[in-house]
């Protein structure tokens, strides 16, 4: 460990000595909430009627996590079960109920700058977020739910449950039935799981909860739903299927696409899917962006083989030495398995294989193992036999351990590549407050170090970085929210020669108008060449996604080279139902590039939608049409019209038909 990454450890433990402590006063935070068995359950027709309610317990106040006091608009929430299913009720008081926000009226919609409820559950009671569910509803009663490790889109496999709003004179309320059978719980009597209530207000952009997490989001001060007695945990052997079609025209010729999915519960804690032949082709992926990079670009998957029960095949941590496991890198496979789930309370399994015949076969295990709310580990490999580059195979660990404020992360790897040895290791101590983060981690990586199903900046290098960062709000005067950022790192190659150094600072503040303006500067030496580039921000309607606009320019020198960058983007809904968006980026830097993109999406009514997407890159076009009839039981069909994925556009016509069975 040299001089700098010793200089950067000792700053921030001093720093985050002096800094004044969070005293939960256990009022706020960590509270409890009997479970009651309802001996009738509630009509879900959103009106919360007191004698339907009577036996639920009432859970309020709400807390403002940046005052720790109660909000101006009060929530009141309710929770009850029974052997089929919970149930759950919100009061929302709001004295312009004409002014409450929610315009989705599409089941998996987000939520951003609408009125919105949200109930919090982890069934296992671990007080960590990667076990939490999420289940959302906004004013109109639209639902979306986020079931802990992941779920297929596809309604029959997300899980069906339903609920019902209702605008009222004093604001408005929300009624959720949420089944059991859709959820993994243990099999005992008498349990408690981790609970949390939350509102969203969108006029005053106020997000309260029930059990105050804090402005450093607490998972461990999560609220107790004491002595829970769920039925039985039902498992069946009963095999569930999704079977797709898809006849196109593509360039004058004619093609027919089938394939299947198919699930299977070994256990209620245990799942098993089966992928044939995948469609893969129509689903719409990322968009890379041309903003300055010196290492490849992370482009996120979209793919429901891959994003279902995605939570248990995360390796590492997101800012270490790099992922270990990164699903583009298996751009298609003729048939892959996967099983995910829990062996236990505190045992979470995942496990992996696609093969692409002629190609290459692609495996990937991890094994968690929670030791209490703060202590965990894992243990997983990565194996892909390539029949043009051979066979390569990683192996690597994790520790994760908290002591009230400090965190503590280590993380290995090694891989095998054709026979030769090669390591990666990181190291990393943070401290979290209310509004403050900061972390200094220190990785090694080999050079030659390659995993063959891993995303990794860059390797042979060995160095430290620092990162710290500040958020506070306020609820009255002309600024809504501050914050800043200061990012440090040292790196050098592991014979000690001189790599990659670089010292960024932003800042910027949103306005009680919702304008955020920001700006930041970085300067780095990257192999001998030395850059300093500033940027400044501007977005107007930063909290409502479906009317935000902004704009983006840097400038500075990178390596004796000007380079400039400017981004311009505004979205605008028309007529309640029609969202459109456009973008545009210009980088120039050793050369000219630009990117535009266009959307719209227009919601007909609960099911049936047309979507589109232009893109411009460096005068290459693409752009194709889409009409979905999907989003709840029964038969999902689309109409495409183009290639979503392709550089330039495509006189392609398909037809997809997805159905359960």
């Amino acid at each position: 460990m040299g001089p700098n990454t010793r200089n950067l450890i000792v700053t921030v433990c001093l720093v985050a000595l002096a800094m004044p402590g969070f005293a939960d006063d256990g009022v706020r935070s960590k509270r409890k909430l009997p479970a009651v068995k309802l001996e009738k359950a509630p009509t879900i027709d959103g009106s919360v009627e007191a004698e339907e309610w009577a036996l639920a317990p009432v859970a309020t106040p709400f807390y403002d996590a940046y005052t720790a006091k109660p909000p101006e608009h009060r929530t009141e929430a309710r929770l009850g079960y029974t052997d089929t299913a919970l149930y759950v009720a919100f009061v929302c008081h709001d004295p312009e109920p004409s002014r409450i926000v929610a315009t989705q009226i599409q089941p998996g919609s987000d939520f951003n700058g609408e009125d919105f409820v949200v109930l919090m559950l982890d069934t296992y009671g671990t007080r960590q977020a990667g076990q939490l569910s999420r289940f959302l509803v906004n004013a109109l009663g639209t639902t979306n739910e986020e079931i802990a490790g992941g779920r297929a889109n596809k309604r029959e496999w997300r899980g069906k449950w339903k609920a019902a709003a209702k605008r009222t004179p004093e604001g408005y309320s929300v009624e959720m039935e949420i089944p059991w059978a859709i959820l993994n719980y243990p099999d005992k009597k008498q349990q408690t799981m981790d609970i949390n209530f939350i509102r969203a207000h969108a006029r005053s952009q106020v997000i309260s909860r029930w059990s105050d997490l804090t402005p450093g989001f607490r998972w461990d001060y999560m609220g107790f739903w004491e002595q829970v007695d769920p039925p039985k945990p039902t498992t069946t052997s009963k095999v569930e299927w999704l079977g797709y079609a898809a006849p196109e025209f593509d360039d004058g010729k004619s093609s027919f696409r089938m394939g299947f999915d198919a699930r299977y519960p070994f256990t209620s804690d245990l799942t098993g899917v089966l992928s044939v032949n995948p469609d893969f082709k129509n689903i719409e992926g990322q968009i890379a962006g041309i903003e300055f990079t010196r290492s490849e670009r992370f482009i996120r998957d979209t793919r429901p083989f891959f994003t279902e029960g995605g939570d248990y095949f995360m390796l590492t941590p997101e800012y270490t030495f790099g992922q270990m496991f990164y699903s583009q890198r298996i751009p298609y496979f003729d048939y892959g398995v996967k099983a995910f789930g829990r062996a236990d309370k505190s045992t979470s399994v995942g496990a992996l294989v696609a093969v692409d015949t002629g190609d290459s076969t692609n495996a990937v295990v991890k094994i968690g193992k929670e030791m209490g709310p703060d202590h965990s580990a894992s243990l997983f490999t990565a194996h892909q036999d390539h029949v043009v580059n051979g066979t390569n195979t990683l192996v690597g660990h994790t520790t994760y351990n908290k002591f009230n404020r400090w965190f503590f992360e280590t993380e290995s790897s090694t891989v095998w590549d054709r026979g030769t040895r090669h390591g990666a290791y990181a190291g990393a101590v943070a401290f979290s407050m209310p509004r403050l983060f900061s972390v200094v981690r220190y990785s090694k990586v080999d050079r030659g170090f390659r995993p063959a199903l891993g995303f990794l900046p860059f390797d042979n290098d060995q160095g430290t970085y620092w990162f710290t960062e500040y958020n506070n709000e306020f609820r009255t005067g002309p600024l809504r929210r501050v914050y800043g950022e200061v990012f440090l790192n040292d790196y050098r190659r592991t014979d000690g020669s001189p790599f990659r150094k670089e010292a960024s600072v932003s800042a910027g503040v949103v306005t009680n108008k919702d304008m955020r303006i920001g700006a930041w500067a970085a300067f780095d030496t990257f192999l001998g060449e030395a850059s300093r580039v500033y940027g400044l921000n501007l977005q107007f309607n930063q909290s409502k996604s479906d009317t935000r606009k902004g704009i983006s320019i840097s400038h500075g020198e990178r390596g004796g080279d000007t380079t400039q960058f400017l981004s311009v983007f505004g979205n605008h809904r028309i007529m309640k139902r029609l969202l459109v968006g456009a973008s545009t980026s210009a980088l120039n830097f050793q050369g000219h590039s630009t990117l535009s993109v266009a959307s719209l999406s227009w919601e007909l009514d609960p099911r049936r939608s047309l979507s589109g997407r232009w893109v411009n890159r460096d005068g290459t076009s693409n752009f194709y049409l889409a009409y979905r009839n999907a989003g709840f039981e029964g038969m999902d069909w689309y109409v495409i019209l183009g290639d979503p994925n392709a550089p330039k556009f495509r006189e392609r016509l398909a037809i997809k038909v997805v159905w359960a069975f």
